[in-house]
């Protein structure tokens, strides 16, 4: 599994919650969740 794959399926699954519970655009929501991902994981900006 790349880190692709498991980045993609986080911000799916997270971002799909996220804007069920907290009623979160789901522009901003994966905006987010982007910065936040990026922090943690660089390499999935490149």
């Amino acid at each position: 599994m790349s880190a692709h794959t498991s980045i993609g399926e986080v911000l799916r699954e997270h971002g799909s919650k996220l804007a069920a519970t907290s009623h979160i655009n789901d522009s901003a929501t994966a905006a987010s969740l982007s910065q936040i991902l990026a922090v943690d994981y660089p390499a999935a900006r490149g």
